[in-house]
């Protein structure tokens, strides 16, 4: 499919076409956690929140309103390292939907009153995820494992989202938005020369956000150094099962070798197929969901791999133990042909499918256009097919061959 890439006023902006009857359009913004101070932990998430709750010419009702008039499905997400609102919508719609999203993304104008109420709503959202025994998990490891920009709470904490001001957000984003530093995704049937002609009426000639030249800067700190035996425990009452994660080193998503990588985190713990379901699951029956993937602290550097499961906690050590083996195994005598071409065609199998909607062809894009690793979809397919087994046994050592950080949550006593 073909991706034509160009600029209005400045702007980065990707079209990808399709022949869908929906169309997406997107922002991205280099804008995630990992640029936040302590003081004011949960901006980036507090601004996301915020860019729908008015603009100079809308007020946040107006523009939910409009949401139902045009028929979109509209949200936006925030992670450590970017921060992406996006919409989809019928494609007859789309000219009208990038008028509203570019207003809020260049226009809001962050009403005190309604600062005051989203405060509210994002201390009940945490109070949400507090509630949520994998949810709090998930927050409270991180913390411990990594530097405090890479692994604090993307939502904050109460004190720091209690005080967070309407000057807060207005600095945050007037520093960190710039050409350099957000790109305009649209995926759909959408012709390019439309596309232009749209976004020109819809993009500010002069704009704070349009006059910087520096891309943002990432420190390179991120494991907390701590003893490789030092398992992280923590308890929890009201839970029956325990969860169990485990932490690894893992190559950039930028590496030359990063698809191989891929290949052999499947293998070992992507699926059915996977070496890590067959013996946790199926062979010994300690839990229903068991799996290992990759994730991203600060994209595309600061990467880890995690095996995550949820067993009884009479069952931890054990499954500890056997994950051990399964990893060591694989170190040990490499990956067989057999458990290489199953894990290589499901993980391509994963990426087609993403490719079937608007929306997931340009979510799938989205941060890599956003961090300028500029990659189409076709060109990963066609990489990924060129790998051999012996680029997975390769890599073994740097994927699966670092420490292993564990971390249990046990039901309280």
């Amino acid at each position: 499919m073909p991706i034509d890439t160009f600029e209005i006023n400045g702007v980065r902006v990707v079209n990808v076409k399709n022949q869908s009857e929906i169309a997406f359009f997107g922002i991205g913004i280099l804008a995630g956690s990992i640029y936040e101070t302590p003081k004011i932990a949960g901006i980036a998430h507090y601004t996301e929140h915020m860019i729908f709750k008015g603009t100079k010419k809308r007020t946040w009702k107006d523009i939910l309103e409009e949401f139902g008039d045009l028929g979109v499905n509209a949200n936006a997400f925030t992670d450590r390292t970017e921060v992406l609102y996006h919409i989809t919508c019928p494609k007859h719609n789309i000219e009208p939907v990038i008028d509203l999203l570019t207003d809020m993304f260049f226009r809001s104008t962050f009403p005190e009153e309604e600062l005051e109420k989203e405060r509210t709503v994002i201390l009940e959202e945490m109070k949400m995820y507090e509630d949520d025994p994998k949810m709090s998990f998930a927050d409270q490891i991180p913390e411990r494992l990594f530097t405090w920009s890479k692994g604090h709470n993307i939502i904050g904490t109460e004190g720091s989202v209690k005080s967070i001001t309407r000057k807060d957000i207005c600095d945050f984003l007037n520093n960190l938005c710039n050409p350099q530093n957000f790109v305009m995704i649209c995926c759909g049937d959408i012709d390019t020369e439309d596309l232009k002609g749209y976004l020109r009426k819809s993009i500010p000639a002069f704009h704070l956000y349009l006059e910087g030249t520096l891309r943002n800067e990432v420190e390179d700190d991120f494991w907390v150094p701590r003893d490789k035996n030092d398992l992280i425990v923590v308890e929890r009452e009201k839970i029956t099962q325990s969860v169990i994660s485990m932490f690894t080193d893992y190559m950039p998503a930028d590496d030359d070798d990063y698809l191989a990588g891929q290949i052999l985190l499947n293998a070992v713990g992507g699926g059915w197929h996977s070496k890590l379901f067959v013996k946790i699951r199926e062979e010994l029956g300690l839990c229903y969901s068991v799996g290992m993937s990759s994730q991203a602290y600060a994209y595309p550097k600061d990467m880890v791999a995690e095996i995550f499961g949820y067993t009884s906690p009479e069952n931890v050590d054990l499954f500890m133990e056997e994950s051990e083996k399964v990893l060591d195994d694989i170190l040990t005598n490499g990956l067989d042909e057999a458990l290489f071409n199953r894990s290589k065609i499901d993980y391509i199998a994963f990426l087609l499918r993403k490719q079937e909607t608007s929306m997931g062809r340009a979510m799938s894009m989205a941060k890599r256009y956003i961090v300028g690793h500029y990659t189409p979809p076709e060109s990963v397919v066609e990489e990924m097919q060129a790998v051999t087994v012996d680029d997975c046994n390769r890599v073994m050592e740097r994927v699966i061959g670092g420490k292993r950080q564990w971390a249990v949550m046990n039901p309280k006593g």
